[in-house]
């Protein structure tokens, strides 16, 4: 098993907002040039989009941001989303995280996202 090194991050344009619908209808039309992320689950549909986006939902949390960590990854590559994680909850910043094929996305509240990327910087990892 493979161990994780630091990587870079790339901020990714937003704002960002988090949504919960109320049914796979109230999907919006979302282009394939920006980032979304769309679950189902038994209990609830969780819509992650760019925050210009309208979007009728049960509740809402706007005022994200969003860092991609430059990937791909190999699956048993271990502790990239915990290493990352651990450094932000240990300087109070909480997180949204989203994993993927290939890499995992961070999002945090506009309010800490500097400190964020300050924080991250100190534990030597490259922006690009």
């Amino acid at each position: 098993m493979s161990e994780t090194k630091n990587q870079a991050i790339e901020l990714i344009k937003g704002p960002f907002s988090v949504h919960q619908l109320k049914c796979l209808e109230d999907v919006p039309a979302l282009q394939q040039d920006t980032f979304f992320s769309l679950t189902l689950t038994d209990s609830e549909i969780s819509l992650v989009c760019n925050s210009q986006i309208a979007v009728d939902a049960k509740h809402s949390e706007a005022g994200w941001r969003l860092f991609k960590l430059i990937g791909p990854f190999e699956f048993n590559v271990i502790g990239v989303l915990k290493k990352i994680a651990t450094i932000l909850a240990d300087n109070q910043i909480s997180i949204f995280a989203i994993s993927t094929f290939e890499t995992d996305y961070i999002l945090v509240k506009e309010a800490q996202y500097e400190s964020a990327m300050v924080v991250l910087s100190h534990m030597g990892y490259d922006w690009v």
